[in-house]
C-alpha cells in the first residue's frame, strides 16, 4: 500500500511547475527490464536508468523482492483478486497451478523483447508491467479520480456556500481527457482478468520483467528455508501466491518466489522461515527452479522461438505504412497532422526510445499531448502527439522533457524550448471567416505569441485577412486552438518546417535557419 501511495504521489506531482526535489520517473528507472531494453533499442545511454542497478543488486541477494514489494502492477493484481472473490484461500489446490506449468512463457516474452530491440524496436510498451501500469494510471485512473473529486466538490458546494467556505465552494480540478483511454483501460482490465485463471497469472506466466528478476535471483542466498518441524500438511503449497512450492514442500522454485511470506504465515508448526540458507539446501532448490536452458531441448525451443517472434514482430511493426522508420520503409508516409511535442527525437529514434508510459501526457499542463493511434503506423500507437485543436502548447512550460524517462523527449531549458519549431501554421482559406466570408476576425492574430500572423488588406474585401510568416511561427498551435470556426480550425499546424534534433542546440539551429521567435511584450505594443 505504501508503494502504491508513493507511486500515486509521484504521478500526481508530475506536472508544471515541476518539483525538482522529486524523482518523478523513479519507478520506471528502477526496473531493469525497462531500462536495458529501452537503452538497447534506442542505441543510447540514459544515465537515470542506471538506478535499475539497485534493483539488480537487490535481486542478486534477495531474489524477486521487486515483484513482491515494489512493482505496483503486482499490488493491482492482488486488489483485483480480492475484489473478484477469487482469493487463494477459497481456490481448490488444482487451480493453484502449483506444478508451475506454463512459466516458460515469460522467458519467451523476454527473449522476444530482446530480439526486437536488436532491430531497434522496443516492445517495452506491450510487455513491461511498469510501463503498462504507468500508462493506465496516467490516461485512465488519474482522469477518473479527477472526475470523482469534482463530483464530490459539486455535491458539497451548497453546504460550503451556506457555511461561508468560499475557497471550498469555488474549488475545482481541471479535468484531463485522453484519446485511446478506453482501449488502454480494456487492455489493463484484460491483464487483471487473468487472475480468474490463476493468482497473479500475469506475474507468473507472462511478465518478462519477472523473468529477468527470476534469472537474477536464481542463485540468491536469501531464500525460503524449511526445518524438520514440517509435517507435510501442504498448506504452504495451497497458499503460495506464485506456485513456487513443488510436491516436496521443503523445496522452492527460487526463480518464482517473490518473498511474500505467505507460506511463513500459514505454517501451523512454524517450520518455514526466510534467511541465508546453507549451500546444500540451496543446491536442492536450484535443481527444481532452474530456468529454461538453451542447451536442452525445451530451452532451445524457447530460445529460438522467442528470437524469431521478436524479430518478426519488430519487422512487421517497423514496416507498417505511415511509420517513417528511415530503415525498412523506403517510402515513409507522414500523417499531415502528426505534430510531436517539443524536444521529440527524430521519428525513427522516437519510435525506438519511447516506451509509451504516458508520463508526458499526464504532465502536460494544457492536456494537448495525447496518445497517437495509427497516425504514425502500428508501431506508433501510444506515442505522444499534440492535438492543437484541443489546446496549444504552453510556451512557458518545458515539463514534458523533464519527466520522460528515456530521453525520447529531450529535457530542454526554457530558452531551448522557446526555439523549438513544432511545425508551421497555414490558413485554410475556404474555412476562414475573413477570407471566405469577409467577416472581421482577428482572433488568430491576437492569440499568436510571436506575431507570426499579420492582418493585411485584400482586394475586394472590406476587412483584412490573416497571413502567416513561416519564419516567425513555431507551431505552438494557439491560433488553431482558439479559431472560432466550428469543427476543424480555419488555421492549422502541420509538420512542414519542423525542427527535431537528437543532439545540439535548438537556439543555434533556429539562428542557422533564420527563424525568429520573439514574444509580444504587451497588448498595446504588439511588436518587440
Amino acid at each position: 500500500m505504501a508503494v502504491l501511495a508513493a507511486f500515486s504521489v509521484l504521478l500526481y506531482r508530475a506536472t508544471w511547475p515541476l518539483d525538482t526535489h522529486l524523482r518523478l520517473k523513479l519507478f520506471l528507472e528502477i526496473d531493469p527490464f525497462y531500462s536495458l531494453v529501452s537503452m538497447f533499442a534506442a542505441r543510447v545511454f540514459v544515465a537515470g536508468l542506471l538506478l535499475s542497478l539497485v534493483t539488480v543488486a537487490a535481486s542478486l541477494v534477495f531474489g524477486r523482492v521487486f515483484c513482491g514489494y515494489v512493482c505496483p502492477m503486482g499490488f493491482a493484481l492482488d486488489i483485483a483478486d480480492r475484489l473478484g472473490g477469487k482469493s487463494l484461500r477459497t481456490r481448490p489446490e488444482k487451480e493453484n497451478y502449483e506444478r508451475g506449468r506454463g512459466i516458460g512463457v515469460k522467458y519467451w516474452v523476454l527473449g522476444a523483447s530482446a530480439a526486437a530491440a536488436v532491430f531497434g524496436f522496443s516492445l517495452v510498451f506491450l510487455a513491461d508491467p511498469l510501463s503498462i501500469f504507468t500508462r493506465f494510471a496516467a490516461l485512465v485512473a488519474y482522469p477518473f479520480a479527477v472526475l470523482v473529486a469534482n463530483a464530490g466538490l459539486t455535491a458539497i458546494r451548497p453546504a460550503a456556500d451556506a457555511l461561508g467556505f468560499l475557497n471550498l465552494s469555488h474549488a475545482h480540478f481541471i479535468q484531463p481527457v485522453f484519446d485511446a483511454n478506453l482501449f488502454t483501460a480494456l487492455l489493463f482490465a484484460g491483464l487483471l482478468a487473468l487472475n480468474f485463471f490463476a493468482y497473479r497469472a500475469w506475474c507468473r506466466y507472462a511478465c518478462p520483467a519477472g523473468a529477468m528478476m527470476g534469472l537474477l535471483g536464481w542463485l540468491a542466498p536469501w531464500r525460503r528455508r524449511v526445518s524438520d518441524a514440517c509435517n507435510d500438511c501442504g498448506l504452504c503449497q495451497k497458499r503460495c501466491q506464485m506456485g513456487c512450492i513443488p510436491e516436496n514442500a521443503r523445496l522452492t522454485r527460487q526463480t518464482e518466489c517473490i518473498v511474500c511470506y505467505s507460506c511463513v504465515r500459514v505454517c501451523p508448526t512454524g517450520a518455514v522461515a526466510f534467511g541465508f540458507g546453507p549451500p546444500a539446501a540451496r543446491a536442492a532448490d536450484d535443481a527444481v527452479s532452474a530456468p529454461p536452458s538453451p542447451l536442452d531441448r525445451k530451452g532451445r525451443r524457447v530460445f529460438i522461438g522467442s528470437l524469431v517472434t521478436g524479430g518478426v514482430a519488430a519487422g512487421i511493426l517497423r514496416t507498417g505504412i505511415g511509420h517513417p522508420t528511415g530503415l525498412l520503409d523506403p517510402l515513409p508516409l507522414r500523417h499531415p497532422r502528426l505534430i510531436r511535442p517539443p524536444g521529440a527525437l527524430p521519428e525513427p529514434a522516437l519510435a525506438a526510445a519511447c516506451t509509451r508510459c504516458g508520463e508526458c501526457m499526464r504532465a502536460c499542463v494544457t492536456n494537448t499531448i495525447q496518445p497517437a493511434w495509427l497516425e504514425s503506423g502500428p508501431a506508433g500507437i501510444w506515442t505522444p502527439r499534440l492535438v492543437l485543436r484541443y489546446a496549444g502548447c504552453e510556451q512557458q512550460c518545458n515539463v514534458c522533457g523533464d519527466v520522460c524517462p528515456t530521453g525520447a523527449l529531450r529535457p530542454l531549458s526554457m530558452e531551448e524550448k522557446l526555439h523549438v519549431k513544432l511545425g508551421t501554421a497555414y490558413v485554410v482559406k475556404d474555412r476562414c471567416l475573413a477570407w471566405e466570408w469577409d467577416v472581421k476576425c482577428l482572433i488568430c492574430d491576437e492569440q499568436c505569441p510571436y506575431n507570426a500572423i499579420t492582418m493585411e488588406p485584400l482586394a475586394g474585401h472590406k476587412n483584412t485577412v490573416p497571413y502567416v510568416d513561416e519564419k516567425r511561427c513555431n507551431g505552438c498551435g494557439f491560433c488553431e486552438d482558439k479559431c472560432p470556426v466550428d469543427g476543424d480550425s480555419a488555421i492549422v499546424v502541420d509538420p512542414n518546417g519542423e525542427v527535431r534534433l537528437a543532439s545540439g542546440s535548438y537556439v543555434a539551429r533556429a539562428r542557422e535557419l533564420g527563424l525568429s521567435f520573439k514574444a509580444k511584450v504587451k497588448r498595446e505594443d504588439r511588436y518587440e
